[in-house]
């Protein structure tokens, strides 16, 4: 696997509402909980959405799993880190 060399920010997505990413393009996201306020959501592929929260009151890391044909959507100013498939 191999880490993103940069942060993914819900707000500076530049894609209105919310930054996304599809697995298999990713396999996993690190969550920065005590990031902005927002939160992280995983949709699709066959699974129940999971959401991760985030905002000052938070703290901790947590890391998901993305499974293929499932999207990682950003919401507000939280923070994430991609882990990809090593090429």
């Amino acid at each position: 696997m191999e880490i993103d060399p940069y942060e993914t920010t819900g707000a500076d997505s530049g894609e209105g509402a919310f930054a996304s990413r599809k697995g298999p393009e990713v396999c996993k996201v690190v969550v920065d909980k005590n990031s902005g306020r927002g939160w992280v959501q995983l949709v699709g592929g066959g699974k129940e959405p999971y959401s991760v929260k985030t905002g000052s009151t938070e703290t901790g890391f947590e890391t998901l799993d993305i499974y293929a044909d499932q999207t990682c959507m950003i919401y507000g100013r939280s923070t994430v880190i991609y882990i990809r498939p090593r090429s």
